[in-house]
């Protein structure tokens, strides 16, 4: 995955929880990169996020949502019919454990030469 990339799903995933918790994360295309995002979050040492997000995508069949849109909206919605069901997970992340801020910056330090787009263009 190339470093644009991973700074991209941590903020999309950042933003998604800050506005509605996992289950908006899983509702919108976000949630298509699961994997990814559980990967870039490791990438940029963000082990306690990863973890929490790992967790979230568990209590989904076979521990993961679906890549596919319709079958994750299938399976998020007839599972967790409320918005409300990830509670427990989105106050643990809206805690911030790690400096997640940091994280990236020290991050995107490692790659001086990769135009990395604005958080606004995300």
């Amino acid at each position: 995955m190339n470093p644009s990339d991973v700074v991209d799903l941590v903020w999309q995933l950042e933003d998604e929880v800050n506005n509605g918790g996992f289950h908006q994360f899983f509702n919108n295309s976000s949630g298509d990169s699961t994997r990814e995002t559980i990967d870039a979050l490791e990438e940029i040492g963000a082990k306690v996020f990863s973890d929490i997000l790992r967790r979230a995508a568990s209590r989904f069949p076979g521990r993961m949502p679906p890549k596919d849109p319709g079958e994750r909206l299938a399976a998020l919605w007839s599972k967790f019919p409320r918005t409300d069901e990830f509670r427990d997970l989105d106050t643990q992340f809206l805690a911030y454990p790690e400096d997640l801020s940091s994280l990236i910056d020290a991050y995107k330090r490692q790659f001086p030469n990769v135009a990395f787009r604005a958080r606004e263009e995300i």
